[in-house]
């Protein structure tokens, strides 16, 4: 039972830091683009981080295909219906299935900051 608190802990974590994350990268990208063009103001954290919250739920897609075994490990870990003899190897596998996924995110975010910032600087 520990062992998934620890994973729900973990995943909530992973959460809130992509969700201050995306924020940031949004105000950052607003800054340099919709700032000096439309002369709108600036985006502070919080206001980028409920946009940002906004665009997911408008433009969620949902796709499996990539992920596909990583989602399968999850599942079968929190569909467990003996979740004090889940064993600790399941419980790694599944949390390194989410950390990977999550860590893909991180990763897209700031490719996506970092491929804004060379554009920016052609501006």
């Amino acid at each position: 039972m520990i062992i998934l608190m620890i994973i729900f802990a973990t995943i909530l974590l992973l959460i809130v830091v992509s969700m201050i994350l995306r924020g940031y990268v949004l105000s950052v990208l607003w800054g340099w683009f919709i700032v000096p063009v439309f002369h709108l103001p600036e985006l502070t954290l919080a206001v980028a981080i409920g946009i940002a919250m906004i665009m997911s739920i408008i433009t969620h897609q949902h796709s499996t295909k990539k992920y596909e075994n990583d989602i399968k490990k999850i599942k079968s870990t929190w569909s467990n219906e003996h979740y004090n003899k889940l064993e600790a190897k399941e419980a790694k596998e599944a949390l390194s299935s989410i950390i990977t996924l999550i860590t893909n995110l991180y990763l897209n975010l700031l490719l996506v900051l970092f491929i804004g910032w060379i554009v920016h600087l052609f501006m």
